[in-house]
């Protein structure tokens, strides 16, 4: 069972579909390097399947010179290929990635106030998981207080909208000037309103804080690993 899941992982591997492409126009990977502006190095590593999620900008700089469809390239899909038109500015959302990093023990200090680079995601892909009406920026996350369900290095988005802990989740906090990834519970029956920080790793205790003396950014609502 194990290997059947591997086999389907590598053959909808994104580096698939770049080999693809490549091929496609007859380029070498120093020929891309040239026309996308991404080193030859780390064309040598996305053909290699060596990195899973390549940030900021390198997707869209790779597909916009191999003309192809930037949703495509990292999700497949029958349409956006080799020879088909690639998607236009207005089928993709740049969401916002800021340096700083969301600690999952101690916290992490916010050291940045504007993103140092975006993240382009296809609007179809939002759609499909009904985020298409989100208000997203993306940070890294470290520690382990969240391990198994977030480890240290996942890439997460946020989603600014949604900042009501009522129906509970896995909210980004400010908390006493850091910054932190925390299951909330709204305490019942507290005046002043309290809410409990828990972490999902049974090794880091859960703690409460007043409601009004802690904001929340918003809701975590999809992540990426490196595998």
């Amino acid at each position: 069972m194990t290997s059947v899941g591997i086999k389907v992982r590598k053959m909808d591997h994104w580096s698939n579909r770049l080999r693809h492409a490549i091929s496609e126009k007859g380029w070498t990977h120093a020929e891309l390097a040239r026309h996308s502006g991404v080193s030859k190095d780390s064309v040598d590593k996305y053909a290699q399947g060596a990195v899973d999620n390549p940030r900021g900008k390198t997707l869209s700089a790779l597909a916009d010179a191999l003309h192809v469809d930037r949703f495509w390239l990292s999700f497949g899909g029958e349409d956006g290929g080799p020879g088909q038109q690639s998607d236009s500015e207005n089928d993709i959302i740049q969401v916002p990635s800021y340096g700083f990093r969301a600690g999952m023990g101690g916290g992490g200090v916010v050291i940045d106030e504007e993103p140092n680079t975006h993240w382009p995601v296809h609007k179809e892909y939002l759609k499909h998981v009904r985020l298409e009406n989100a208000d997203l920026i993306s940070i890294e996350v470290e520690g382990d207080s969240m391990s198994p369900t977030l480890e240290s290095g996942d890439q997460v988005l946020i989603n600014q909208k949604d900042r009501n802990p009522a129906r509970g989740g896995i909210f980004t906090i400010h908390d006493s000037d850091t910054l932190v990834v925390k299951r909330i519970e709204k305490i019942p029956g507290t005046d002043p309103i309290m809410l409990r920080l828990i972490s999902d790793n049974p090794h880091h205790n859960a703690y409460d804080v007043i409601a009004d003396d802690t904001k929340i950014i918003g809701r975590v609502v999809w992540f990426a690993r490196r595998l």
